[in-house]
């Protein structure tokens, strides 16, 4: 069997890591979450996919009725911040890491 390698990327899924801290890991109720995609797909469609996965209360309180990320919230991809004018712009790659959590406080 010849297999035509150019071609077998569409069969292979991207894998994104998407880490939750603080109260949002407990509305979610696990620490973090491995996902598939299998096309392109930017941080806000994630974020969107996300508000859809978890319901009412994640969605109550990570995103915003446009489905941005809610005022205060910290995104990371790869450990860099990603703002909600940012979001639809950053594609996600295999093997990306995101995390989801609330503002940092101390003092």
């Amino acid at each position: 069997m010849i297999l035509n390698v150019q071609n077998m990327e569409k069969y292979y899924a991207m894998k994104v890591n998407v880490k939750y801290f603080a109260m949002i890991r407990d509305i979610v109720g696990h620490k973090d979450d491995v996902l598939d995609f299998f096309e392109e797909t930017s941080t806000k469609r994630l974020l969107s996919m996300l508000c859809d996965m978890h319901g009412k209360d994640f969605k109550r309180v990570v995103c915003s009725d446009d489905e941005s990320l809610r005022k205060g919230l910290i995104f990371l991809l790869n450990g860099e911040a990603i703002s909600n004018d940012d979001l639809a712009s950053k594609i996600l790659m295999d093997g990306d890491v995101v995390a989801i959590m609330p503002p940092v406080g101390g003092g």
